[in-house]
């Protein structure tokens, strides 16, 4: 294996590998912060792709099964999105949010019903038309021209 910093904590590292392979990609762990990562990046096409298989057709059955409940009027329960708001909430003056990766939409909805404004950008299409088929902001872009964030548009 290559030699490489790793993308957490920098340090320059032999990679050691997890022994497991997901889409093809070798998973690999950084001896010093325990993180995570691949050897080979796959190209922006290769991650919409995965992602879009994901959604549609793969492991994301849970993700799948969420929307469904959503769309019977069901918002399924999520101590963590609870937790999450709750502490925020009160820190913040406005409820402007952005979500980069918002899946289904599942925690946009959530938001959305405790008075946030929710805006997702997704690199998966499949994931954003799940989350405008809920009724959500989203757009699709590519992880090779991620999307223009001014941060005074935003609270969180």
């Amino acid at each position: 294996m290559n030699e490489l910093n790793c993308r957490f904590c920098g340090v320059s590292l032999q990679p050691t590998s997890i022994g497991r392979i997901v889409n093809g990609y070798e998973l690999f762990s950084c001896p010093k912060c325990g993180s995570i990562g691949v050897l080979s990046e796959p190209t922006p096409d290769q991650v919409k792709k995965i992602y879009d298989e994901l959604f549609s057709v793969g492991g994301y059955d849970q993700h799948r099964e969420e929307f469904r409940l959503i769309k019977q009027g069901k918002v399924p329960r999520s101590p963590y999105r609870h937790l999450i708001l709750k502490f925020i909430e009160p820190r913040l003056r406005g409820r402007k949010m952005l979500e980069i990766g918002g899946g289904i939409g599942s925690f946009g909805v959530y938001a959305e019903s405790r008075g946030w404004d929710y805006t997702d950008f997704d690199v998966s299409e499949a994931a954003v038309n799940f989350a405008l088929d809920l009724g959500l902001k989203a757009t699709c872009f590519s992880s090779a021209n991620p999307p223009s964030l001014p941060s005074a548009e935003y609270d969180l």
